[in-house]
């Protein structure tokens, strides 16, 4: 990865950090994380060292992601920001990694059903504590019925640019 595209990568991560926040807070993911990272993808197209074909290899794909996870979203498995942010972030992984990057948002989200499976189970127990505990473990039905995907999308997002997987493959030509 060349200078800019680590700076537009890392850039990357931390909108999905801050996304996965705003997820665990509301159970939301405002549009603009989502925008905002295609437009990066678009920026580090125009201007970074890649070719076209380096770049239009991970529109394919991403648009896949999209497709699926709009049928997921279809079926109500899975909510809107999430189809919105794994699709913009899938423009990022590179070709070869993208399915690395799905079993790893897929194995979080996995974990993170498990733990708020046992926060419903344990809710009940903590009504009427303080502090930490009685925030995380409110009655708000929407936060008790709902995976908050974009810490899973995030973390995902976090190991692909750990190992280098996020821009054009530079294998695809640089230009």
């Amino acid at each position: 990865m060349d200078g800019l595209t680590q700076w537009l990568a890392f850039t990357v991560v931390a909108l999905c950090l801050a996304a996965a926040i705003q997820d665990l807070l509301s159970r939301e993911i405002a549009n603009g994380f989502s925008v905002a990272i295609v437009v990066l993808f678009l920026a580090m197209a125009l201007i970074g060292p890649y070719s076209l074909a380096a770049v239009t290899a991970v529109i394919g794909p991403a648009l896949l992601v999209f497709a699926v996870t709009a049928c997921l979203f279809w079926l109500g498995l899975f909510g809107g920001g999430d189809v919105k942010l794994v699709s913009a972030t899938s423009l990022w992984i590179t070709p070869g990694h993208l399915l690395a990057f799905l079993l790893c948002v897929l194995l979080v989200g996995g974990v993170l059903a498990l733990v708020f499976l046992l926060r419903l189970k344990v809710a009940p127990k903590m009504r009427g504590k303080q502090g930490f505990a009685r925030h995380f473990f409110t009655e708000d039905q929407e936060s008790l019925n709902s995976i908050p995907y974009g810490l899973a999308i995030a973390v995902g997002v976090l190991a692909m640019w750990r190992i280098g997987a996020m821009g054009p493959s530079v294998s695809a030509g640089t230009g």
